[in-house]
């Protein structure tokens, strides 16, 4: 930001502490919060998730702690199906047998998630990957040797192509 921006600002807020008129003014121009933080207050946050959790059916709690996970999105998406899992068990109006299934096709998820972060974080660069599994397949019979089709551009790009052959392998 501009340095007399950021003056400009300065002056605001200590024109506002001296002078509780110019307070109310700039609290009327700007919408009457005491803060930028309280914009959203963590009442109005806690509702919010309370509303989502209503709507979506969702009455369980995280059983895992993801905060190891970096990447904001997988670490979204591990806690959603953790959720999702845990919450299935819970459904009571649901059949025993559905609620194990999607118990499973929750928790699979999340260890698909992880194994491709693994992977992701294990070998940033594709070819070193790429080299580990041909080494660990060289032994197998032909259509289960991984070979590169030689388009794979990163651990992220190609992730359905290794997935599928790791599949093969486990």
């Amino acid at each position: 930001m501009d340095k007399r921006l950021i003056d400009t600002i300065e002056k605001i807020k200590t024109l506002s502490s001296q002078n509780a008129e110019f307070d109310a003014a700039m609290r009327e121009l700007f919408g009457k919060t005491d803060s930028a933080s309280s914009v959203f207050s963590v009442e109005d946050v806690a509702k919010d998730v309370s509303f989502i959790r209503f709507a979506l059916k969702i009455t369980a709690s995280n059983s895992i702690n993801y905060d190891f996970v970096k990447h904001q999105r997988l670490r979204d998406q591990l806690y959603i199906d953790n959720l999702r899992m845990e919450n299935s068990m819970l459904d009571l109006k649901v059949n025993e047998d559905t609620r194990f299934y999607n118990y499973c096709v929750n928790a699979f998820y999340q260890i698909e998630n992880l194994l491709n972060y693994y992977y992701y974080i294990t070998y940033p660069n594709i070819s070193d990957l790429l080299d580990e599994i041909e080494l660990c397949t060289q032994q197998e019979d032909a259509q289960f040797r991984f070979e590169r089709k030689g388009d794979e551009q990163s651990v992220g790009k190609s992730q359905h192509t290794i997935n599928c052959r790791l599949s093969a392998i486990v």
